[in-house]
């Protein structure tokens, strides 16, 4: 038996060169795909550029999977969270654009202008009482 048979070698693995990649998609609604790619592309773009991360529009297939809209983000996990959020922004942004008297509060109650466009009670007595 020769003895280097015997010895074991050890071997120091660098990892430094090895990059972890994570992928999601972000559904969003037909309405707002124009808002997220942006005139020209410019939006979607200026979010690849400046997340380091690609991004492809995932049309609605559903022999693939996918029943609505969505964006398909691939990066690593912090870009691919920037990323992420930064569509989420555009998508809500434009919500509230679109949708002035329809915000709420962080309590989840309704605006005082939604408040006063409830009817006042006087209206459901009036539905309950007897003729």
């Amino acid at each position: 038996m020769s003895e280097s048979s015997n010895q074991t070698t050890k071997t120091k693995t660098n990892y430094s060169n090895q990059h972890v990649t994570a992928s999601t998609a972000v559904t969003v609604p037909p309405r707002y795909i124009g808002s997220v790619i942006g005139k020209d592309g410019k939006t979607i773009q200026e979010i690849k550029e400046k997340t380091h991360t690609r991004i492809t529009h995932l049309y609605p297939n559903p022999h693939d999977g996918h029943l609505l809209d969505s964006f398909r983000i691939t990066g690593s996990p912090h870009n691919v969270d920037q990323a992420q959020k930064w569509i989420r922004r555009v998508v809500a942004n434009t919500w509230r654009k679109d949708n002035p008297n329809e915000t709420q509060s962080t309590e989840g109650e309704t605006t005082e202008k939604k408040r006063a466009e409830r009817p006042e009670p006087v209206y459901y007595e009036s539905l309950f009482a007897s003729s």
